[in-house]
């Protein structure tokens, strides 16, 4: 694995807001750091349906002659590296020159996100870092309008939402979790409250 899961630092601000009649309620959640592997994304880029397959070098795949050069991909060209009973790097002294074997575009986009393949930033592997609007209420206290009422003694109006508003690194998925194995996308609801005061 590539980095670790955990969380540099997670935040959240929560507020209140009122002027006269009107009230406004907030809560922004956030985290900074940390590395999000996502299965959905390494499925879908097995498949061909990431947006990362949808490039220009896929139709050379059809000429049946590898035709991809990576421009991420090395060769090591001198050295050696030695590892101890623990796989601890006891030395490494590999060098390395950019590779000049083309392939299939569609072996190498496949192998970099493959599900249980090597752990690639930007593939199957992405920053956990967000800012996201979790709540957010917008009201109106129209107590006023029942002063003479005997029974209710107020009355607020509210227009509330979750999950409006998100920033965030990883595609195609909500970032709440370290870990995502095809789950289900966090729900955008938009609702009413109306409360009566007896």
């Amino acid at each position: 694995m590539i980095g670790y899961a955990g969380a540099d630092w997670e935040f959240g601000i929560s507020s209140t807001l009122r002027y006269r009649n009107w009230s406004l309620s907030f809560d922004i959640a956030g985290r900074v750091g940390g590395v999000i592997r996502s299965d959905l994304n390494a499925r879908m880029i097995e498949a061909g349906t990431h947006k990362l397959t949808a490039a220009p070098e896929r139709e050379l795949d059809w000429t049946k002659t590898p035709s991809y050069i990576p421009s991420n991909a090395v060769v090591v060209v001198d050295g050696d590296i030695e590892y101890d009973d623990h796989g601890n790097v006891l030395y490494d002294t590999r060098g390395y020159a950019p590779s000049t074997t083309p392939v299939y575009f569609k072996s190498w986009i496949g192998y970099m996100g493959k599900l249980n393949g090597p752990y690639t930033m930007g593939y199957n592997l992405f920053k956990g870092d967000f800012i996201k609007l979790r709540t957010m209420s917008v009201g109106y206290d129209f107590s006023d309008l029942l002063s003479g009422s005997r029974i209710f003694k107020g009355l607020e109006l509210s227009v509330i939402g979750t999950n409006l508003l998100i920033w965030k690194k990883l595609d195609n998925e909500d970032p709440d979790a370290a870990y995502k194995n095809f789950s289900y996308p966090t729900e955008r609801m938009i609702g009413f409250n109306l409360t009566l005061k007896l």
